[in-house]
């Protein structure tokens, strides 16, 4: 194991499952069922237990749903010989058994490996990684799979994530101590117990990062075993493309939605990728452009903190200095666009800081609200006199988080009036844009498909132009009726049809367009996002000024 990779896989059904059992050990505490040394034994043992038995309950899950079939080490070599050869390469060069090989009848692109330890690895490979990628770009993620089981990931994560719920656990046994120990003791066991919780949020966080750092680290193995690293570049850049282009069957999306934490992409990075390999045709210079925006832009920095797996384009970027350190030219380029694109940091980080102001102002004046009631109410000497001053409190909340939503409204949808043209490469390369306030802007394509391929309830819609793709979001003037009666009637009369969409492009993880309106054939098909946010708004102000009058007459 490299000595940077402290800790490593996030074992998804261990940390489910762990999670599950915690709040339950909690709950029998509470109750008196059981004391704390049991409390924190069965942590252990059911962890211990998970992490042994956990591998047969993956097993089930994917024969059961997803239909995986495990191939014998014969037949594995009889259908992908040359395959076959080189995991047994790898393994014998690195000291560990030929793991157990599944095959899932999937054309989305995906792979990920699970088990106890490297004695009972599996590693699953979906059939669309064979449609997609060449055989080194093949070879290549099997390795990254391989980098997983060399480097005993899923040992340090079990040990990781029980340390992880013992935290919990400690914290809810000492909030159950405030009032049993004395004023003073019970108090100081009490802050204790938020410290501890506070240290609990804080560890999943780590689990994050160290997650992250498990798949930089695989990247890296998977780069030295093949001696190309450009296979793992390029075959990442083809499963996201593959993810994008399968579409989403209800199978295949629980497969990636199931396994996302433990697969080679996670699925937010894996769609926004996917776009922008559409929108450059697979031109690697123009995608390393697009991925500029996870080195520069705070949002991306903060999305990272959530996500089990690095930004892709740091994935790339550091793919390619271990190409160039073994004498191959970097593919990507995305050093040198760094260094040749002049960023204006300025405009980003108050565009961050606007944003996440505006982002939480309605949930700050709720929380104002709530604190301002709770101070009322704990300072109140008669039940009279807290009705009426928590009365008046009301009356001026309503107005005040009205006004909030209305600014919040505004701000994300600012006037759209002569909007100028654009194509979605152009709105991929914005490294200013943000998850929170859009960038007024028109699109002209074809309507190729709804949002959700195979949905026919999904009214949202994607949008091709000569550059790539692009999701267009749509929000009917009768909310959740309206949509579906827009899905059903509207889309299919769209799909294949030349329009102009107008609206706000928002990025984050996936990049997509809220739309003000759609225009087809001379007519307009209005959406009303921005209207139910002011409307709402609105609604809560004349609430307010209704209380208001009520309580002066």
């Amino acid at each position: 194991m490299p000595t940077k990779l402290a800790l490593a896989s996030f074992y998804t059904l261990a940390l489910l499952f762990g999670f599950l059992f915690a709040v339950l050990f909690a709950v029998m505490y509470f109750l008196e069922v059981i004391n704390a040394a049991w409390l924190f034994g069965l942590t252990i043992g059911i962890n211990v237990l998970i992490w042994l038995i956990g591998p047969h309950i993956t097993d089930f899950i994917q024969k059961l749903f997803y239909k995986m079939k495990f191939l014998s080490r014969e037949e594995f070599q009889k259908e992908y010989p040359a395959l076959e050869a080189f995991i047994a390469t790898v393994a014998r060069d690195n000291k560990i058994r030929f793991p157990k090989m599944g095959i899932i009848d999937d054309q989305n692109p995906t792979a990920f490996t699970y088990g106890s330890g490297a004695f009972n690895a599996r590693i699953i490979l979906a059939k669309g990684l064979f449609t997609y990628l060449s055989q080194e770009e093949l070879e290549a993620v099997t390795a990254h799979e391989l980098g997983h089981i060399v480097h005993r990931d899923f040992i340090v994560m079990a040990i990781a994530n029980t340390i992880i719920q013992l935290l919990y656990e400690l914290s809810q046994v000492l909030f159950r101590q405030k009032g049993k120990k004395g004023k003073d003791k019970g108090g100081a066991l009490a802050i204790i117990g938020a410290v501890s919780y506070i240290f609990y949020w804080i560890g999943y966080y780590i689990v994050l990062y160290l997650s992250r750092i498990r798949e930089t680290f695989a990247d890296e193995f998977s780069a030295r075993a093949t001696g190309n690293p450009h296979a793992l570049s390029n075959a990442l850049i083809k499963i996201a493309y593959g993810m994008i282009a399968t579409g989403d069957t209800k199978r295949s999306d629980r497969l990636i939605k199931s396994t996302q934490t433990l697969g080679i992409m996670g699925i937010k990075a894996s769609k926004g990728v996917g776009l922008a390999a559409m929108a450059t045709n697979m031109d690697t210079q123009k995608i390393g452009r697009v991925l500029l925006y996870d080195f520069v832009s705070p949002w991306a920095k903060l999305a990272e903190l959530g996500s089990t797996h690095p930004l892709t384009g740091k994935r790339l970027e550091r793919l390619d200095r271990i190409a160039k350190k073994i004498g191959k030219q970097e593919l990507f380029q995305i050093g040198h666009l760094l260094q040749d694109n002049i960023v204006d940091k300025k405009k980003l980080w108050n565009n961050f800081f606007s944003g996440i102001f505006m982002a939480y102002l309605p949930n700050s004046i709720a929380a104002a609200g709530v604190l301002a009631l709770g101070v009322v109410y704990f300072n109140t000497e008669t039940a009279s006199a807290f009705s009426s001053i928590a009365l008046l409190i009301v009356m001026l909340f309503f107005p005040l988080l009205g006004m909030s939503i209305i600014i919040k409204a505004l701000y994300r949808y600012p006037s759209a009036v002569n909007a100028p043209d654009t194509n979605a490469l152009a709105l991929m390369s914005n490294l200013y844009a943000t998850p929170v306030r859009g960038t007024p802007m028109a699109i002209r394509g074809s309507v190729i498909g709804r949002g959700v391929s195979g949905y026919v309830f999904s009214e949202d819609v994607m949008l091709q132009d000569e550059t790539g793709l692009m999701y267009l979001d749509y929000q009917s003037g009768v909310p959740l009726i309206g949509n579906l009666l827009f899905a059903w009637k509207k889309v299919k009369q769209l799909i294949g049809e030349h329009v102009i969409a107008r609206g706000w492009f928002f990025r984050s993880a996936v990049q997509s367009v809220t739309l003000q309106s759609i225009e087809h054939n001379g007519t307009f098909i209005k959406s009303y996002a921005k209207f139910w946010n002011i409307f709402f708004g609105a609604l809560l102000i004349f609430i307010g000024i209704v209380l208001v009058t009520i309580f002066v007459s």
